[in-house]
Parts: C-alpha cells; sequence; structure tokens
C-alpha cells in the first residue's frame, strides 16, 4: 500500500507502512503530511523528511515556508492530528516515557502538572539527590530551612554558608523546590506559641 501524492504532474509514491494512516497538517496548505506513526511527509519535495533531536531528546522536523525553516516538535504535530483535546490541555505527554516514540497511541494531552507528575512516575524527571545535578541534600535542606526560620539567617547569608545561589536558597524557602522534604518541626512549635 502506498501514500500517493501529486508532484510536477507525476504521482510520487511514499511508502506506508502496515496499519499507518496520514493527515494533512493544518496551517501548511496540504505541503506536509503526518502519520500516526510519527512520520512526516513534505509534498513538495515528496519524501519523508528527517527527524532530528532536540537538545531535550524531543524529535523535530523542519518545515520549508517562503524560504524559511521553521522546526516543528513532532509529537505536537502527531497529537494535534490524531488526538482529541476536548479539555484544550496544553502539553503532549509520552505513556512510555520515550521521547522518540511519537506514534499517536502513545501520547496524551496533558497539564503541565499530569506531565511532570508522570515524568516522575515513570523514571524520566528525578527529583531530590536523585537528581544528577543536586547541589544540596535532604540534611542540608532540612538545615536552610532551620536557619532561615529559626536563626533568621537572610538569604544572601545562606547562600554563602551552604555555598549555593540565593535563587536555589529562595526556592527552597519558597517550597518551589525540595517540596518532599519535611518542614522542621519547630516551625510548628513557634507557630503554636
Amino acid at each position: 500500500m502506498s501514500y500517493i501524492k501529486k508532484y510536477s504532474n507525476t504521482l510520487k509514491t511514499c511508502p506506508v507502512l502496515p496499519n499507518e494512516i496520514w493527515k494533512t497538517i493544518p496551517g501548511y496548505s496540504n505541503r506536509y503530511s503526518v502519520s500516526n506513526l510519527g512520520r512526516v511527509w513534505s509534498d513538495s519535495s515528496c519524501r519523508i523528511l528527517t527527524i532530528f533531536p532536540t537538545n531535550l531528546g524531543y524529535c523535530r522536523v523542519n518545515f520549508t515556508t517562503n524560504g524559511k525553516c521553521n522546526a516543528h516538535l513532532l509529537h505536537r504535530l502527531v497529537a494535534q492530528a490524531f488526538i482529541q483535546n476536548p479539555d484544550n490541555k496544553p502539553e503532549v505527554n509520552h505513556k512510555d516515557g520515550d521521547k522518540s516514540n511519537n506514534k499517536s497511541d502513545n501520547l496524551e494531552w496533558s497539564t503541565s502538572s499530569e506531565n511532570k507528575r508522570h515524568a516522575i512516575k515513570v523514571g524520566i524527571f528525578s527529583i531530590g539527590t536523585s537528581r544528577p545535578d543536586a547541589k544540596v541534600n535532604e540534611f542540608i535542606v532540612q538545615q536552610i530551612l532551620e536557619d532561615r526560620f529559626k536563626n533568621s539567617l537572610t538569604q544572601e547569608r545562606l547562600a554563602n554558608k551552604y555555598n549555593i545561589s540565593r535563587t536555589a536558597i529562595r526556592n527552597i524557602i519558597n517550597r518551589k523546590t525540595w517540596k518532599h522534604v519535611p518542614l522542621p518541626e519547630l516551625l510548628f512549635t513557634n507557630m503554636m506559641t
């Protein structure tokens, strides 16, 4: 079975894989099509487009429009063509955690928090000391929280004491990072008095 496209008054065929379905990508005047198996066809060049990895491990393809090259994330193209999004969720999640598996049955629309929870669950996003770039550990975070709330140290003094950035200190104190580390008990006793 082949996917037939007209090109300069001739017909060119795209080899179709078993169970592959093609849909035109909206907004590109029938110039590009995407398949449910994560492949992209260019009508103008009559070929399957090359997939390039991004720095974050996602797959992208390049479209040329009016002489300009535009990069598009493959998982978003597949999701927009094949997956309903009745709740208008902004992100596309890879169910198996593999960013190179862009088949429509491996993708789902999600919120940012759903996507992050899923990434932690499947082990592609680490928290705490399991992160390779962690500069502190749970014990040090406890010490930072105690120094801040018990000893009233400023963020600048904490940053100098623990040799980490003020931004990192602020994120710990405001519970944007290291949320899984419980607040020191002394906070609760101070709140009660």
